[in-house]
């Protein structure tokens, strides 16, 4: 038989049962970015302006890290 194994078992199932705990971690870290992210938006957009300066200094300085790590090789 094409899609199952020996003891019986089908491959796909087998395949499902084992990535449960990887898609729970990845459903679970993707919720929680969207909830952070949405959050820190609405505070960016609705607060004041000063709050929203600090926030775009804050990325601009973490996505800066990658191209620093270059310039020291």
């Amino acid at each position: 038989m094409a899609g199952q194994r020996q003891l019986g078992r089908d491959i796909l199932s087998r395949l499902i049962y084992g990535t449960r705990v990887a898609m729970i971690v990845a459903f679970a870290s993707t919720g929680g970015t969207l909830l952070v992210g949405s959050l820190l938006g609405l505070v960016a957009g609705y607060g004041p302006r000063q709050l929203d300066t600090l926030f775009m200094l804050l990325c601009d300085s973490l996505m800066s890290i990658p191209m620093i790590c270059l310039l020291w090789r």
